[in-house]
């Protein structure tokens, strides 16, 4: 029997938006955004990941997915998460921090 195997979610985040303090009475209340650039795997709402770094790490959910406007590079994608609770926003280096699926 054949199964199919998928590679896990891995990308770096190359910026971070918060947009509870950009729109704070909208539908994006509580939510931050993150540009990352998908090394491999796949991203989709609802889907559990990590955002890491050598100094922290939070499990959170994706809430949304927008594609960036970058016909040139496809793999650059923004996602919309609720805000982490034990990282600060915005990421003070954002070239340290990845996001993986567990």
């Amino acid at each position: 029997m054949a199964t199919a195997i998928s590679a896990k979610l891995a990308a770096t985040v190359f910026a971070c938006v918060d947009l509870d303090t950009l729109y704070p009475a909208s539908a994006f209340q509580g939510l931050v955004a993150f540009d990352i650039y998908v090394v491999k795997g796949e991203v989709s709402t609802g889907q559990k990941v990590s955002l890491a770094s050598q100094f922290a790490k939070q499990e959170m959910t994706i809430k949304g997915i927008e594609m960036m406007s970058d016909p040139a590079d496809t793999n650059k994608v923004r996602i919309l998460c609720s805000k982490p609770m034990t990282i600060k926003i915005p990421l003070l280096n954002n070239g340290g921090w990845t996001i993986s699926e567990d």
